[in-house]
């Protein structure tokens, strides 16, 4: 008798099919995160039907299955979200709200960054420009030496020198960097 033994094997397979898509979502990659998303979904589901036909005793692995399908379905919420901010920036029909969702789910959109400068900048909130593109600065600096040798083609800050004086905490030391809520 063979016994199943969760994260590993299919499940594992599946979470990670779910994380691929996640990354993809978050880099703003938005079709290939929805593909991914579905391909997840039909993997896990497959793997269940599987499962529950050719064995016994893999309820363990048929609940990680189902969370996987679930986290899957999940994600292409948030990319439908993602898609409907994206289109409503294409009919210049947007709010800062509805930035800040979509950049909380993809942070790598950068054409919502810039919208979302745009908007403070037309509503002369200059502080918040600041303050935004202050912590945009210090998340770029946190990337700072990480893609070398071969992940240099991946470098989003292509062209840009490594900083010498800026520090991924210098803005957090002084409380510059704290959200204003």
């Amino acid at each position: 008798e063979t016994k199943i033994i969760g994260e590993c094997g299919v499940t594992l397979a599946a979470k990670l099919h779910c994380r691929m898509a996640r990354s993809l979502l978050k880099l703003g990659k938005l079709d290939e995160a929805l593909s991914s998303f579905n391909y997840a979904i039909s993997f896990s589901e497959s793997a269940i039907k599987r499962l529950e036909y050719e064995h016994e005793n893999v309820s363990d692995s048929l609940q990680l299955l189902n969370r996987a399908v679930a986290d899957a379905t999940i994600g292409k919420g948030d990319v439908r979200r993602c898609k409907e901010v994206f289109d409503a920036l294409q009919l210049k029909v947007i709010n800062l709200y509805s930035l800040e969702e979509a950049l909380a789910i993809c942070p790598g959109l950068i054409s919502v960054h810039e919208e979302k400068i745009n908007l403070l900048a037309a509503a002369k909130r200059w502080s918040d420009v600041a303050l935004y593109c202050e912590k945009m600065a210090c998340d770029a600096v946190r990337l700072d030496g990480v893609f070398t040798a071969d992940l240099h083609r991946y470098n989003p800050l292509f062209g840009i020198e490594k900083a010498t004086h800026l520090k991924s905490n210098f803005f957090l030391e002084e409380g510059m960097c704290q959200d204003k809520k």
